[in-house]
């Protein structure tokens, strides 16, 4: 069993917990070229930036408690069953989690589209 695939497989599943909350936390904040949500759309304005860092915190938060303990089961099953392919069910597990990243930007942009017009100003709601 490889150690490093394990903590490896941990730390890319507790980064979206840990950055769900920091992303939240950020939307608190002002717009800073550090640390947040960074897209030309997200950084026009104070509410663009909270609404952006807010929602992919929130999106992140319900991944990480999916995700996590998914992990550990997943760590856990494989360290009692001995197979030769690990590593590459590792790689996939870790390229799949990259990819729900990308998948959560992109969910978060179009709520953004939907929500805010191109200049950062809010869309008037049509009742």
């Amino acid at each position: 069993m490889d150690y490093g695939l394990i903590i490896c497989t941990m730390v890319m599943s507790l980064v979206f917990l840990v950055g769900g909350y920091s992303l939240r936390k950020t939307a608190k904040r002002k717009i800073n070229h550090i640390i947040g949500y960074r897209t030309s759309l997200s950084m026009k304005n104070e509410d663009t930036w909270a609404f952006a860092n807010d929602e992919l915190g929130k999106i992140w938060i319900k991944l990480g408690w999916f995700i996590v303990p998914f992990t550990i089961l997943f760590n856990a099953v494989f360290a009692f069953v001995k197979l030769n392919c690990y590593e590459m069910v590792c790689l996939f597990f870790v390229l799949g989690e990259m990819v729900v990243v990308f998948i959560t930007i992109a969910i978060v942009e179009s709520k953004m589209r939907r929500t805010f017009n191109r200049d950062g100003s809010k869309k008037e709601e049509l009742d």
